[in-house]
């Protein structure tokens, strides 16, 4: 038996590889096609980077650990973050609700790591902001090693979960 989290990174490889060019590209679009100027990009690229990881390992955690009513989990999760995050609103302009999870959202992160790297705002602490994510992004990556479930299925018995006609 092969230790889980070295099974949960070795599931995650080929996803993780997709989500890096897809950041790449972004990147590339974001730069060359949108002119898009951000004060450090560096940074701009690295929490584009490490934010693609996290999410990542957010669906993961919750497929792993929840099964199917997992993807509801996260379908609720990032309309929560919309709402709460304070990247489309301003968060003080939100219900009382969404200002008290704002703090405790992934996507609040995000932004704030965003705003730092593009503006320079929030007196530059890009690191705090990143450290978060860094911090979810291992801690789902733990937690889907520590509690996840999935079936290894022989070769022959494998089939795709939705079968179209």
């Amino acid at each position: 038996a092969q230790p889980r989290l070295a099974v949960v990174l070795g599931k995650l490889l080929l996803p993780g590889i997709v989500l890096l060019l897809q950041t790449l590209l972004l990147l590339a679009m974001l730069a060359f096609a949108l002119h898009v100027e951000a004060e450090n990009w560096l940074h701009f690229s690295l929490t584009l980077f490490m934010t693609a990881s996290a999410f990542l390992a957010i669906l993961f955690m919750l497929v792993s650990v929840l099964g199917d009513a997992g993807r509801l989990v996260a379908l609720i999760l990032l309309v929560l973050q919309l709402a709460s995050a304070g990247a489309t609103i301003p968060v003080e302009l939100t219900s009382p609700f969404f200002q008290a999870i704002h703090p405790f959202m992934p996507l609040t992160w995000v932004v704030r790591a965003l705003r730092v790297a593009m503006f320079g705002a929030y007196e530059g602490q890009w690191l705090h902001a990143m450290g978060v994510i860094a911090a979810i992004d291992l801690a789902c990556l733990l937690v889907a090693a520590a509690l996840g479930r999935w079936r290894v299925v022989e070769e022959d018995q494998y089939q795709p979960l939705i079968e179209l006609n």
